[in-house]
This record gives structure tokens, C-alpha cells and sequence, in this order.
């Protein structure tokens, strides 16, 4: 616990008590930080909740299923990941070619439109300012998980009318591509 009247040091705390993750909508780290925000409370109440787990898994695999029936069809575009029975499904991503006439960002955006958040799959380590001085053995393929996937919404909270919001767009995006 650290305790200070000097807003200069609370944020630099802060910040680093957060991964020193920078405010852009992808992770990019400039600095080291740690993830040390867990209090007892917060701790007790994760124990309590580990009693919901497989409920809260169960959910987010239907959620990864109907992801995949809303895109079956949709040459050019996978559901990140294997095996959704053993997968706990925790993030739900897709994958688009780029022979396509649109990308993740295009898709993106027009979730945007529609209040619906997304965000790209992970900014490479090697392309992080705080590891860039580092050596890394790349072939590729981070890069184009970063360029060409999309996190979608697939909480174990999404409501019945939220998902609803969601497939509605993404069948708009998409009918308006075919």
C-alpha cells in the first residue's frame, strides 16, 4: 500500500500498479508494471466467485458457438482458437483474411457506430516501446494476429438482448459486404 499527498507520485504508483499499460485502446507498454491492484476484499470476493465459474464458462462457450453460426458462412473469416470443450472461451476473436474487401478494422469501426466495443488482438511484445530495445525471434505471424483479429464481446454478463444488439450489427456489416 503506498499513501501520498503528491499527485505526481499516486499516478506513477497507479500506473505502474496497472501494468504501466498506456491509455490506447490496444496493450502497449512503454515501462515494466505490475498487476498488484488485488485487495483482501477483491481477494475474497474472487474466491466467492470461482463458485460460478462453470456457469460463467458455459456461458461464454455459447457465446463462441453462436459467434461461429453467425460467421459460418463468411469465407475468409475464423473464430480464433481450438477446441471450444476444452477452450474456457474467456475471449472470443476473429480472424480476417485479407483477401477480403474489408478488415478487422473495418469491422471494428462499425461496431463502433453502434456502441458496440472491440478491439484488436494483441500488440506483439517485440512491438512494445518498453521491449523494443529486446532481441525477438519473429516469423510473422503475431504481427498479422495483431493486424487481422478482432476481440469481440463475450463476457459471461452479455445479456440475451446485448447479444442481440451485437448479432444485429454484425449481420448489418455484413449483409452489406455479401
Amino acid at each position: 500500500m503506498v499513501l501520498t499527498d503528491n499527485e505526481t507520485i499516486a499516478r506513477k504508483v497507479k500506473s505502474l500498479a496497472s501494468q504501466s499499460r498506456e491509455p490506447v485502446v490496444h496493450y502497449e507498454h512503454r515501462e515494466l508494471g505490475y498487476n498488484y491492484r488485488l485487495s483482501n476484499i477483491l481477494a475474497a470476493l474472487g474466491r466467492a466467485q470461482l463458485q460460478r465459474l462453470p456457469e460463467m464458462i458455459e456461458r461464454r462457450r455459447t457465446n463462441r458457438s453462436k459467434y461461429r453460426e453467425l460467421f459460418e458462412n463468411v469465407a475468409g473469416v475464423e473464430i480464433f482458437g481450438g477446441n471450444d470443450q476444452e477452450d474456457n472461451c474467456w475471449l472470443t476473436a476473429v480472424t480476417i483474411s485479407q483477401n477480403l474487401s474489408w478488415s478487422a478494422a473495418t469491422l471494428s469501426e462499425f461496431l463502433e457506430t453502434r456502441d458496440i466495443e472491440s478491439r484488436p488482438l494483441w500488440n506483439p511484445m517485440h512491438l512494445q516501446p518498453l521491449y523494443k530495445h529486446c532481441q525477438a525471434y519473429v516469423d510473422g505471424s503475431s504481427e498479422s494476429l495483431f493486424r487481422n483479429g478482432l476481440a469481440l464481446p463475450s463476457g459471461s454478463n452479455l445479456t440475451d438482448d446485448q447479444w442481440g444488439h451485437v448479432e444485429r450489427a454484425i449481420s448489418d456489416f455484413l449483409s452489406a459486404r455479401a
